[in-house]
């Protein structure tokens, strides 16, 4: 898997791109297929490699992210927890 950008905006953004990942594959070859699985092992890695890098550089989890409102308003998302969330809801399938 390729190295994740630096950026805290980047890392908020693999949450909703795992999530149209694994829904295309769910709704294109189905729960059991080996893409869909290739998805899930994909949003592990990333969980691992957050989580890593998060005890050796000392970053935090926790970025905020444009609400996509258009108003400049912001959320806080932790992105380690939103990706766990999304494999055990991807798991559950």
């Amino acid at each position: 898997m390729p190295p994740l950008p630096g950026t805290s905006n980047s890392k908020a953004d693999l949450i909703p791109q795992i999530s149209a990942n694994l829904s295309n594959a769910l709704s294109s070859f189905g729960p059991q297929s080996a893409q869909y699985n290739a998805v899930l092992d994909m949003l592990r890695g990333c969980i691992l490699e957050l989580q890593a890098e998060k005890e050796v550089l000392g970053m935090p989890g926790i970025v905020k992210t444009s609400s996509g409102a258009g108003d400049g308003t912001t959320k806080t998302t932790d992105v380690i927890e939103g990706l766990r969330e999304l494999l055990e809801r991807g798991l559950r399938v």
